[in-house]
């Protein structure tokens, strides 16, 4: 911090004492309490802190003195906002004006991202989906998750390897999707195993 912005308010009497390696009070290092340094107590490290006044603190507690408000103008940072807001909506009407096609272009586009957001909003399903947490915990509602299941394509073997299919006979390959080909596994593993048992 730049020495211009500190203040200090220091008695010569106080600085001497404490360049002897004393408290500014004169109380030698010796009478000192407990943890203390370089004042005899902390009441006294209090008291020298009091006359030193940084500008920070100082511009603070004169912004809160005047409620953040220009003496001047009379603005605070809320009413600054709230022009540059209405300047801003101003500064686009300007634009929009000078682009007409353009606006009425972006205008369907929107107008139609809100219709979309409006048959989403009226469908409960898409609501239950998207259950605000808020809303759940007003209600106590439960976790509410669609456990889902994935679709894959499996290449299966009509007669398995196993009870003399083929292995690299397209007319004993057909496709299967995942939940089809675990009835055919388990159908097939019955068949092996009868195989077995019979020999």
């Amino acid at each position: 911090m730049v020495r211009g912005q500190i203040k200090v308010d220091i008695p010569d009497e106080w600085m001497e004492n404490m360049k002897h390696g004393r408290c500014w009070c004169s109380k030698d290092h010796n009478e000192f309490e407990a943890n203390q340094k370089f004042y005899c107590s902390q009441a006294h490290a209090d008291d020298y802190s009091k006359r030193i006044t940084y500008w920070s603190k100082f511009k603070t507690e004169i912004l809160e003195r005047d409620n953040e408000t220009c003496t001047k103008c009379g603005r605070n940072e809320k009413s600054f906002k709230a022009s540059q807001n209405k300047l801003e909506r101003q500064f686009y009407r300007d634009k929009a004006k000078l682009y007409p096609k353009a606006i009425d272009m972006a205008r369907k586009i929107k107008l139609k991202e809100l219709q979309e957001q409006f048959e989403q909003i009226m469908d409960d399903a898409y609501v239950m989906e998207h259950m605000d947490y808020h809303v759940s915990e007003e209600f106590d509602l439960p976790r509410i998750r669609f456990e889902k299941t994935w679709f894959n394509m499996e290449v299966d073997h009509i007669i398995p390897v196993a009870l003399g299919g083929e292995m690299w006979n397209p007319e004993n390959l057909h496709s299967l999707c995942n939940d089809c080909h675990k009835v055919k596994t388990k159908e097939d593993m019955i068949k092996i195993r009868k195989a077995k048992e019979s020999k």
